[in-house]
């Protein structure tokens, strides 16, 4: 299995070197021959591939003529660079040298990491992490928010009589929910201050707190609105995401046993010594 780089191992190799094989044509047909080098469907779809997006996502028809003169010109002064020695110029071997740096690299932490975050990886992280929890509760609660238990107190009086809840909270709270009626939405236990969870996950759904509850924010009257059980997503709901967990772990790990195992040497702007390593 063969997983995209993380965001660290990307980091770490130059991006845009990618290579795109037709899965309907056969990605050695000629399409075109400039002094007798041939230009193949393999040659055409990475040129596309390395537009991007947009070129990629446009029927092949509206934009084949205009890559396969692109890839012609670029034939055409390939070989006439080649024609003056540029072959052995040293600036082109430096730039050479560049490219095959990035693409060493690349290769390496791609193999490395298809070795290291299999199938297998994967879902032993899952059976680990994920696997074996059991449906969260949630609530969806709303709640007015008020300075002094007094206030809070006849807040409830209002609601006994009648009153309608997103209008007070709309009226009266002082929290930053009270544009939303109050609405907090939905929230595990462990999402809220404890005082504030213990009363609301003690509700039914449409029950209000008979008495304020009271936290470090004030003292809040809450209405429960909805719960309901959150059940932890399957392992191919999870795969990218663990994947891109191992994918940076083992990044992490390998430049830390490579650096361990080299020597290092760092100097100041100045040119002075820096601590190794």
């Amino acid at each position: 299995m063969k997983f995209l780089l993380s965001a660290a191992a990307t980091l770490v190799v130059a991006a845009g070197l990618t290579n795109a094989a037709s899965a309907q044509e056969d990605a050695t047909t000629v399409l075109a021959r400039v002094n007798g080098e041939e230009i193949t469907r393999a040659d055409l779809d990475e040129v596309i591939a390395r537009l991007g997006p947009q070129a990629q996502q446009a029927p092949l028809q509206l934009v084949f003529d205009q890559v396969m003169d692109r890839i012609i010109s670029q034939r055409l002064l390939g070989a006439a660079g080649r024609a003056e020695g540029l072959a052995d110029d040293e600036e082109v071997k430096a730039r050479l040298a560049e490219v095959e740096g990035a693409i060493i690299q690349q290769v390496y932490l791609e193999r490395y990491l298809e070795a290291q975050v299999d199938d297998a990886a994967v879902q032993a992280r899952y059976d680990s992490t994920v696997g074996g929890q059991e449906p969260e509760v949630e609530v969806q609660a709303s709640h007015i928010l008020v300075s002094d238990e007094a206030a809070a107190n006849a807040i409830i009086e209002e609601l006994a009589a009648g009153a309608d809840f997103a209008a007070l909270a709309q009226e009266k709270s002082e929290g930053p929910s009270a544009s939303r009626g109050g609405d907090l939405g939905y929230f595990t236990r462990e999402a809220m201050v404890p005082p504030f969870s213990e009363a609301a996950f003690a509700l039914e759904p449409g029950q209000t707190t008979e008495a304020p509850v009271q936290t470090q924010f004030g003292w809040h009257v809450i209405m429960v609105v909805d719960r309901r059980d959150v059940v932890p997503p399957t392992l191919e709901e999870s795969r990218d995401e663990i994947a891109a967990q191992l994918q940076q772990e083992s990044v992490g790990a390998l430049l830390t046993e490579l650096r361990s195992a080299a020597t290092i040497e760092r100097f100041s702007l100045e040119g002075e010594p820096l601590d190794a390593n």
